[in-house]
């Protein structure tokens, strides 16, 4: 077969198999993403090299990690928005320099987003970047850009800086996360141009993996979204959402995502 022909021909055969397998397979067998929430939290410092380590180790596909931008414009590893310091006083982020931050108490492994993905590189793990600041946008995407690094989707609870970043580059993967389950996912992710919808409904109720159900879910994958749940450290909440045929899924405690209850 002419090389021409065969490269016509594979995108075919790859589309003709997706579409066969999502007939045949159940959600149920389907393999989600293995996400470290904050690297590995419940092992290791949030957002930490050791917790990217621990995260590995325990059969992570892939670490949720916190952005924020400090004062000198660069891309750090922090859910908060301060850091605390050895006298109490809390440092903003926001308006500290990088310098300034690993000098407080809190702050001295402070990693910088360049560190997180040669680490995450090096340990064969995709990342999902949870983007804290606004003004962090055009720093990541120069970071990814500089590294080569594209195992990585963007989410956050703004739709409105992931238009911003989609606009930017429209190539990259995002998610947007929202707490209610009286939002319509499918409106606000086609507002956001998101890829994922990102439900974090743990905290509403016992068994919050019973508000992911089979409709909502299917509403979801009708217009073509992808879903990652929130994080979990319960078996049986875990068995729950594995059944619904996930995209990912966060935890912890990373190693509970491969275990079958």
């Amino acid at each position: 077969m002419p090389w021409a022909a065969l490269r016509d021909w594979v995108p075919q055969r790859i589309a003709w198999w997706v579409a066969r397998l999502a007939r045949e397979l159940a959600p149920s067998d389907y393999r989600s993403l293995r996400i470290g929430h904050r690297g590995a939290a419940a092992h290791a410092p949030d957002n930490s090299m050791a917790g990217i380590d621990a995260a590995a180790r325990l059969g992570a596909d892939a670490v949720e990690i916190d952005v924020q931008l400090t004062r000198d414009g660069i891309a750090v590893a922090a859910h908060d928005l301060a850091l605390r310091g050895a006298d109490g006083g809390t440092h903003l982020i926001a308006d500290s320099t990088l310098a300034d931050l690993r000098a407080t108490s809190s702050g001295a492994t402070l990693a910088m987003l360049d560190e997180i993905i040669v680490r995450c590189r090096a340990q064969r793990l995709g990342l999902y970047l949870e983007l804290k600041a606004g003004a962090a946008i055009a720093p990541i995407l120069e970071s990814l850009r500089q590294h080569d690094f594209d195992e990585v989707i963007v989410g956050s609870f703004r739709p409105d800086w992931l238009a911003d970043l989609k606009q930017a580059a429209p190539e990259q993967s995002t998610s947007v996360l929202f707490s209610s389950p009286a939002i319509d996912a499918c409106a606000l992710a086609a507002a956001a141009h998101a890829d994922y919808v990102h439900p974090c409904w743990e905290w509403r109720d016992a068994r919050p993996d019973a508000l992911l159900t089979e409709d909502w879910v299917a509403r979801v994958r009708a217009v073509g979204l992808g879903i990652i749940s929130w994080h979990e450290e319960r078996p049986a909440v875990i068995a729950g959402l594995r059944s619904r045929g996930l995209d990912g899924m966060c935890s912890d405690r990373p190693e509970l995502l491969g275990e079958q209850t």
